[in-house]
């Protein structure tokens, strides 16, 4: 038997839960169907978690941005492979990216591109 939750009380697990649906099953004691399932019921709650969605991706994005602007190798690699693919290339050689130079700012050799999304 399936117990049955309150608007009030999907709500409250909805703002606890930081836009993560596991979060909301936790504290609702359910599995992540059932938790789903009551999140999309009412539109208030459907809306409550679109919005601990959007405030999470904001701060991972705004974590990425961070990265790039440290120098970090892996961000620097990641958005130049998502924007070589977004533009019909293939995947960065990621030899050719210099992630600090000398004076600490971000440098980025020529790069090219293995293959295309269209060669595979």
């Amino acid at each position: 038997m399936t117990k049955a939750y309150k608007k009030e009380t999907v709500l409250e697990a909805v703002v606890k839960s930081a836009g993560v649906m596991e979060y909301v099953a936790q504290k609702l004691g359910c599995s992540w169907d059932t938790a789903k399932k009551y999140v999309n019921k009412w539109e208030e709650t459907k809306e409550a978690f679109s919005i601990a969605e959007c405030k999470l991706h904001t701060i991972a994005y705004q974590s990425f941005h961070k990265a790039i602007k440290g120098g970090e190798r892996w961000a620097v690699e990641r958005i130049l492979d998502t924007s070589a693919r977004r533009n019909g290339h293939g995947m960065v050689d990621h030899k050719v990216v210099d992630h600090k130079s000398t004076d600490g700012s971000l440098s980025i050799a020529p790069h090219e591109f293995i293959g295309s999304d269209a060669d595979q």
